[in-house]
């Protein structure tokens, strides 16, 4: 494996010259650096930028944590994310814990440890708090912070009222919605409220549900769905995550209830899925490429000595499919 001495060697300068270069901290001719690289090229020889970010005060790497990535809306966050970082000249650290609290502790010391700019957090642990130093520079995604923690969300509760109004409007009197596990204090819990506040006021019966979390980690919610109509079996309007809309959607098809003439069904997203599953869904779309790029540069501008509101909320708005 070349070396930085190697790449001096061969470009015939000295191994300063080629620091000062690597590292931008001094002025090199554009003759010379062209040596340089034309001799790395050669070499296949490529700087370890994490080390040089250890070295220096201005890290080029930005941490991102997140619970998982199979589930939609988590790919689409590490997606954007990594996107918006790279225009705006940074580099992606991802960490994956899917819901593990002493996983998401250890992976926030090691990104710490690697003196990241900042990090995003995108997971939904309870305790998150307890380990983050106060001058870190941290942005939470979807969630609010007990303490004064710079957080971005989507205005959950309005969405969850936008959904219930749809399916009210629509002629749905029988409402269900379905929570991804309460316990994982998201801001995302918001949208039963809402929902459950809006159908109240429209005079529809409303009924509120939770998927066990093992099953929603894990995508098996099938079981769930099914015992939510077989305990509710007049249910004619749904809303929930698209994974679990998508369930819904899944149960009547294979039940013979039709949709959207039987039940109607509102998710909570517009990933790609949502639009080009069997039955599209209608859905509240959550702005998810606005809320990862205002992390992104809530994460910079700290790290530039800005300070940032405790807490962000972005709009959302109905998309109306074939499910509704």
């Amino acid at each position: 494996m070349a070396t930085l001495k190697d790449v001096a060697q061969l470009a015939g300068v000295t191994v300063t010259t080629v620091s000062r270069m690597l590292n931008g901290r001094a002025n090199v001719s554009d003759k010379t650096q062209r040596k340089i690289r034309q001799a790395m090229e050669a070499l296949d020889y490529y700087p370890n930028e994490m080390a040089r970010s250890l070295k220096s005060v201005a890290s080029s790497f930005i941490g991102l944590i997140v619970p998982s990535v199979q589930q939609f809306f988590f790919s689409r966050v590490v997606e954007y994310v990594e996107r918006i970082a790279f225009q705006r000249g940074y580099k992606l650290l991802l960490c994956v814990t899917n819901l593990d609290e002493e996983k998401e502790r250890a992976c926030y010391s090691m990104l710490m440890g690697n003196k990241v700019a900042g990090v995003i957090q995108c997971n939904q642990t309870p305790r998150v708090e307890e380990y983050i130093q106060p001058d870190a520079h941290v942005v939470i995604m979807e969630r609010v912070s007990r303490k004064s923690i710079p957080s971005v969300v989507s205005d959950n509760y309005n969405g969850g009222r936008l959904a219930a109004e749809h399916l009210a409007g629509k002629g749905c009197r029988h409402l269900l919605f379905i929570d991804a596990p309460l316990e994982l204090e998201a801001d995302g819990n918001r949208r039963g409220r809402g929902f459950e506040e809006a159908a109240a006021r429209l005079g529809a019966d409303c009924v509120r549900c939770e998927v066990p979390i093992r099953k929603y980690r894990f995508g098996d919610v099938d079981e769930s769905i099914r015992s939510f109509f077989a305990q509710y079996p007049e249910t004619d309007g749904v809303a929930g995550s698209e994974t679990l809309a998508a369930a819904v959607i899944r149960y009547c098809l294979k039940t013979g209830k039709r949709v959207p003439e039987d039940v109607k069904v509102v998710g909570y997203d517009d990933t790609l899925f949502a639009s080009s599953c069997e039955i599209p869904l209608t859905v509240i779309h959550q702005p998810v490429e606005e809320m990862c790029a205002y992390a992104v540069d809530a994460v910079i501008r700290q790290a530039a000595g800005e300070v940032i509101p405790v807490r962000t909320v972005l709009p959302v708005r109905l998309v109306e499919r074939s499910s509704t």
